[in-house]
């Protein structure tokens, strides 16, 4: 039987002290050879069983065996060197040293490309960053609401990507702009992962009350903002607990 209300995670989850440094972005490993391989390998058991232990519907292995969530992707592509870093600023923040791409391809047909072939669900994360100090320094300078996510929707709209994750806990998008995917299956985060504060299970159920004003019962999924990788474990658990208990009350609202 299709679950009503599945929830499921944005990305990371936090690592165990053992394998990286805890509520660190960009950690390197405490391991190494084989030893790093197989803790990797029960790190994501771990992170498993604290989403099911959770209650969480759909459950991913929490990015535990990379390093990042960028960078271990785009080290095995063509056309990026990283050997010839270059420093860039990071929207007016701070400076980066980055590779240099060699060859620009971006927007929908990007996306498409890289879903071609596939035969699992598609989806595409879009959200305002990690709840690290730059980042939530950012946000405080873009007003009282945050309509982004306005350019970028027709777009995804008219592609063949099955899913949009979007950011709507404790953030300032206009929740009906989610108007503008009627008809995708929307992740609604509904976590907040820039706090270590944990949400009531209310907190929750209240954020998925305003998405389904926007989003049909049957094409959303709970979900956090984003990854929780600089949050501590015991956190992360508590915000995954109360997400599967607010999903729980809507759930039971809508079938009643």
């Amino acid at each position: 039987m299709t679950t009503l209300l599945p929830t499921t995670t944005a990305g990371s989850l936090p690592k165990p002290a053992w394998l990286a440094q805890p509520e660190t972005l960009w950690s390197p490993w405490r391991l190494e050879g084989d030893d790093l391989t197989t803790g990797k390998q029960d790190a994501l058991r771990l992170a498993v069983d604290d989403q099911r232990q959770a209650g969480i519907d759909i459950v991913g292995d929490g990015e535990q065996t990379r390093q990042h969530f960028v960078t271990t992707f785009i080290e095995h592509l063509d056309g990026v060197d990283f050997e010839q870093r270059e420093t860039v600023r990071i929207r007016n923040r701070y400076d980066a040293s980055v590779p240099t791409v060699v060859a620009n391809d971006w927007g929908i047909a990007t996306l498409e490309r890289a879903a071609q072939g596939l035969t699992a669900k598609t989806a595409v994360h879009i959200c305002y960053g990690y709840g690290i100090k730059a980042n939530t320094d950012w946000k405080k300078t873009l007003g009282s609401e945050w309509r982004q996510y306005e350019q970028t929707f027709p777009n995804l709209q008219a592609s063949t990507i099955d899913i949009v994750s979007l950011e709507c806990q404790n953030s300032r998008v206009p929740m009906d702009l989610i108007e503008l995917i009627r008809g995708k299956t929307v992740m609604v985060g509904a976590i907040d992962v820039a706090t270590d504060r944990v949400e009531t299970p209310e907190e929750v159920a209240d954020t998925l009350r305003n998405a389904l004003r926007f989003v049909d019962a049957d094409k959303l999924y709970p979900a956090t903002n984003c990854g929780m990788a600089p949050l501590s474990r015991g956190v992360a658990q508590g915000k995954l607990h109360a997400l599967a208990a607010g999903a729980a009350i809507v759930r039971a609202e809508v079938s009643a």
